[in-house]
This record gives C-alpha cells, sequence and structure tokens, in this order.
C-alpha cells in the first residue's frame, strides 16, 4: 500500500469529487436561479397584460357610452 500510495490517491480522488460536487451545486443553484427568474418575468407580463385589458375597457365605458 506504501509503495502505491494508496492513501494520497484516495484523498486526491475524494478532494476532486468534493469538488466537482461543490461545482454541481453552484451550477444547480444557477439553473434554479434562471428558472424562477423566467417565471417572475412571465408573472410580471402577466400582469401588465391584464392592467392594459382592465384600462382599455375602463376608458372604452368611460368614454364610449353617452
Amino acid at each position: 500500500m506504501q509503495y502505491f500510495e494508496i492513501a494520497k490517491r484516495f484523498n486526491l480522488i475524494n478532494n476532486r469529487l468534493n469538488m466537482l460536487q461543490d461545482l454541481h451545486n453552484v451550477l444547480n443553484e444557477e439553473v434554479q436561479a434562471k428558472h424562477a427568474s423566467s417565471l417572475e418575468w412571465v408573472v410580471i407580463w402577466l400582469i401588465v397584460v391584464y392592467l392594459v385589458i382592465e384600462f382599455y375597457y375602463f376608458f372604452a365605458n368611460e368614454f364610449g357610452s353617452p
């Protein structure tokens, strides 16, 4: 075991796997944040469309009928 330096190799592999796990977590959080941001923009645009429709009906009823 000393000749092949198993303990050192094992520690090196563990360190690299931990690094890959951290990188995976960071990338996963980034994807989730991007998805959440997209959903927020969809909600904002739906509110804008709703407000435009409401203003249209409000002004159509206010100025359209005598």
